[in-house]
């Protein structure tokens, strides 16, 4: 999975600048979802046919060590904003762009740990072979 993390944080880089440049705060967070889900197809990471958007993006994130709580906040958001008619406003934008920031972060704590393990097992010393 250490491969599909490093694939993935490159598109949510690209999603918060996206979220940041969208003028209207409703159109930001549902594109910012929507790219979210595009970039981890992209990685090799695809939808299930049956699968919802929040089920997919829990299941990725969580096989990549992302909190899912995350998820949750970005799905909440999302659905309120496509399917809601209350106002989406400049905090929900805000709070947005602090999930997708958290979840970078973790992603890249998650690729860090990982090659500090695969480093630490290369170096580590080859028992000796008893004769």
């Amino acid at each position: 999975m250490r491969g599909n993390t490093v694939r993935v944080l490159l598109p949510v880089a690209a999603v918060l600048a996206l979220i940041g440049v969208e003028p209207d705060p409703r159109r930001a967070v549902i594109a910012a979802w929507a790219r979210l889900e595009h970039a981890l197809g992209a990685s090799g990471l695809p939808r299930r046919p049956a699968e919802t958007p929040e089920e997919y993006v829990a299941r990725i994130l969580g096989r990549l060590e992302v909190d899912p709580g995350l998820v949750h906040t970005m799905t909440g958001l999302y659905e309120t904003a496509k399917f809601s008619q209350h106002e989406v406003d400049e905090g929900m934008r805000e709070s947005a762009i602090s999930a997708l920031v958290a979840i970078r972060d973790e992603l890249r704590e998650a690729a860090l740990r990982r090659r500090d393990d695969q480093e630490s097992a290369s170096e580590a010393p080859t028992p000796a072979v008893a004769p």
